[in-house]
């Protein structure tokens, strides 16, 4: 068993594309887009890789 027992899960919880599509105007693909060219772009990897090796060197 998962979650609230006292919360039908199939009627009252939304995720992903089925809260965008029901209470939000952005579209889940264009977020979705967005946050995978963010997470790939060579400056974000770098940046993140810059924090680790300074976190290991402490």
């Amino acid at each position: 068993m998962k979650g609230n027992i006292y919360i039908p899960e199939t009627s009252n919880i939304r995720r992903g594309k089925n809260f965008f599509e029901e209470f939000l105007k952005v579209k889940y693909e264009d977020v979705d887009q967005y946050l995978l060219n963010l997470s790939e772009s060579p400056e974000t990897v770098k940046a993140f890789k810059d924090l680790y090796d300074k976190t290991m060197s402490m």
